[in-house]
């Protein structure tokens, strides 16, 4: 193991010169973006939707009639919406679990394929994809109760129809609350995709059996380091952000284009993932 999360940049760099560039093959591009698209699907979240709340009262009343006149109706169609959504999460997911095993083929064995890997590491990528939906089902489970207990705390204030102290107590505790479970949730994200899918890769093993191993063989007495790469990770994370957003402006946008960008992006993605083999080399 990298005694410094400094060592491995360089490797990590100049095989990434080394995949790309020496020689530049466009074949070899596509298809490692196409892996690297789908070892993207399934992360992140949505983006913030911001509601207007400044509308007058007596335009408020008929609002209100109106839903429930039809609140049948609004339930039925709410629930079929969330259930579409949740079922196309699933299937992105699932996508991106087999993707990652794609990627990280193509990376270590410099290589663009698609329908071999697929094929042979299925296995473990359905592990992950379980492994995946059970952390997010745990992390669903947690912000609902937040939101229910951030709820039942500004209840006074909503059927006053005020904004008071049981409202600003709601809102700053659901932040305050929400932080250490979006923390939890991205360590478990970054052990699992930086540690835990190049294990499975290599050991040919289910997820679980993947966590005895790296707890077993790298983590255990090495808290110290891997805090300091959490720290180094966080940083190159930003640093990504900020050359991919570069990117994306540069070409027009063309770079936010699913695919596309992945094809664009795909030194970042192949730098971020080289980083944290050479670390664990």
């Amino acid at each position: 193991m990298a005694i410094s999360v400094f060592e491995p940049i360089s490797p990590a760099i100049s095989r990434t010169r080394w995949m790309l560039f020496s020689p530049f093959d466009l074949n070899k591009w596509l298809v490692l973006g196409f892996c690297a698209f789908l070892a993207g699907l399934g992360e992140g979240g949505g983006g913030n939707v911001n509601f207007r709340t400044s509308w007058p009262g007596h335009d408020v009343e008929p609002a209100v009639d109106w839903v429930r006149e039809h609140i049948g109706v609004i339930v039925a169609v709410a629930i079929g919406v969330y259930l579409l959504g949740f079922l196309i999460y699933l299937v992105m997911v699932w996508l991106g679990s087999r993707g990652k095993f794609m990627f990280i083929e193509g990376v270590v064995r410099n290589r663009g394929a698609v329908a071999e890997p697929w094929r042979e590491f299925r296995p473990q990528g359905n592990s992950l994809f379980r492994f995946r939906l059970c952390i997010a089902l745990i992390a669903f489970a947690l912000v609902a109760l937040l939101l229910t207990a951030c709820g039942l705390l500004a209840w006074h204030d909503v059927q006053r129809k005020e904004f008071g102290a049981s409202a600003i107590a709601a809102i700053v505790g659901f932040f305050v609350g929400a932080l250490p479970i979006w923390l939890v949730m991205w360590v478990v994200h970054l052990f699992a995709a930086d540690f835990i899918v190049p294990v499975m890769y290599l050991r040919r093993t289910t997820v679980t059996e993947a966590w005895r191993i790296f707890y077993r063989e790298l983590l255990q007495g090495r808290g110290g380091t891997f805090a300091l790469y959490f720290v180094a990770r966080a940083v190159i994370s930003l640093i990504v952000i900020g050359l991919a957003t570069m990117v994306v402006c540069m070409t027009c946008c063309c770079a936010a284009i699913p695919y596309v960008g992945s094809v664009i992006l795909l030194p970042l993605t192949v730098f971020v993932r080289s980083y944290s083999l050479f670390y664990i080399e």
